[in-house]
């Protein structure tokens, strides 16, 4: 589609409705993103769980989201965080008149995703097991920003020239992605264990498809496949740049079996 300079068509709403098309895929994303940032859905309703949660907003004012884990980890979150909701960006720079055109400022569209985040903040407060931080404010405010500044730049883009571009830079890309990749998985630690250690210590139950998902809770479980699938996209991104597609599978399933399923906040699951 971006090689052959369709999306710049269906941005630009050449495309025969496109643009209403790329906007019911962006309005499908955002739905799913904010159910994804509330879950597991287990709002307190009777007095006692609000009193408890309100009992928590000093926690929630302070707290540094990824607060406890690993430097690494904690930066990867929070720029996950940002790109996550540039799609959201780039759907509030869309308006309508008889048909979808992009006709909001960056700023205007800015200004609507953070009334939406604080409303989706909100109502995280009131989510039982959920884990809040008033930083998420900012860096979820700044990738919608980003997003509809992005829109507006697409709009006026060759994108076939700029996939040429990327796929240029795609190798030099791939190498730190893939370094930061093996970084976020531990896999750059110093400290190491012998073959025989290794083997001793074999959790055979982990090597069952999706079994640790099953020791946790459904909300857990629900965030961490999500959170390996988009991990574990951009290389599939970038080997397709350079026209090598079918490496992703083998160069992932490497990656992936180099570590055993492990939650986003780097501790490993041992059925404990």
């Amino acid at each position: 589609m971006v090689t052959h300079g369709r999306l710049a068509a269906v941005v630009r709403g050449r495309a025969g409705g496109g643009l209403d098309h790329l906007v019911i895929l962006l309005q499908a994303y955002t739905a799913a993103l904010i159910l994804f940032m509330l879950m597991p859905l287990d709002f307190a309703l009777d007095a006692a769980d609000l009193q408890a949660q309100l009992d928590r907003l000093p926690e929630v004012i302070t707290t540094i989201s990824g607060a406890g884990r690993p430097a690494v980890t904690r930066a990867v979150l929070i720029l996950a965080g940002t790109a996550a909701l540039m799609p959201v960006g780039m759907l509030l720079t869309v308006t309508r008149d008889r048909r979808a055109v992009i006709g909001r400022s960056t700023a205007a569209a800015t200004a609507r995703g953070f009334v939406l985040m604080v409303a989706v903040f909100a109502l995280s407060l009131l989510v039982i097991s959920g884990s809040p931080a008033l930083l998420s404010l900012a860096y979820r405010t700044l990738g919608i920003g980003v997003g509809a500044w992005f829109m507006r730049w697409l709009v006026r883009s060759d994108l076939a020239r700029i996939r040429r571009g990327l796929a240029t830079a795609a190798l030099w890309m791939a190498v730190p992605y893939l370094g930061l990749l093996l970084a976020v998985n531990g896999l750059l630690s110093t400290h190491w264990l012998s073959a025989s250690q290794a083997i001793g210590m074999g959790y055979p139950l982990g090597m069952l498809p999706l079994f640790d998902y099953y020791i946790v809770t459904k909300g857990e479980a629900a965030k961490n496949i999500v959170g390996h699938m988009v991990m574990y996209a951009p290389v599939g991104l970038l080997l397709w740049l350079r026209g090598r597609a079918s490496a992703a599978g083998m160069i992932a399933a490497a990656l992936s079996w180099a570590s055993r399923p492990r939650d986003i906040s780097g501790r490993r699951w041992r059925g404990t």
